[in-house]
């Protein structure tokens, strides 16, 4: 069986969960920790009086995506595969500015 039927029949690991249960897990249990560090951020005022817009800019302009990454998104993008981002911290408007365009 190849990797995509199989990512299509809701692959199992070794306990017998699905990569999707997995998921769910791992990400509830960043949850917390995420919360912590984003009332850190306001306590301290570390973005006070930075606009969305000004995030969008910094991110076009100075975030960089690894070698040959965006060639490769742009790539799984035209063959119609599904990209998901998950990240910490960073906000969603930072993610699409980030990514190539055509991925926005």
């Amino acid at each position: 069986m190849d990797d995509v039927a199989s990512a299509e029949e809701g692959h199992m690991d070794r306990q017998g969960s699905s990569d999707e249960d997995t998921l769910h897990a791992t990400l509830l249990s960043l949850e917390e920790p995420e919360k912590r560090a984003d009332q850190q951020v306001i306590r301290e005022g570390l973005l006070k009086g930075i606009t969305k817009d000004d995030l969008r800019k910094v991110a076009k302009e100075r975030v960089a995506l690894r070698p040959n990454c965006g060639e490769l998104l742009e790539r799984l993008a035209k063959s119609n595969v599904p990209i998901h981002v998950i990240s910490s911290n960073w906000s969603h408007d930072l993610i699409l500015e980030s990514l190539p365009r055509g991925l926005q």
